[in-house]
């Protein structure tokens, strides 16, 4: 089998992997960051999916 033929496509899994499904079951984990950027009145935002084993995506 051709090493190229194992994978999708440039830059994604390959043809075995699990489709990423992000799960509402957020019960307790961070979903959302928000950092001050030191020194100015700027923040930085971050939001955090997680998968149905509670896994960061």
């Amino acid at each position: 089998m051709d090493l190229h033929a194992k994978y999708s496509a440039y830059n994604t899994a390959p043809l075995y992997a699990r489709q990423p499904v992000q799960s509402f079951q957020t019960k307790g984990l961070v979903t959302w960051t928000k950092t001050l950027i030191y020194g100015t009145t700027f923040y930085l935002y971050s939001v955090h999916i997680y998968d149905d084993k509670g896994r960061l995506m």
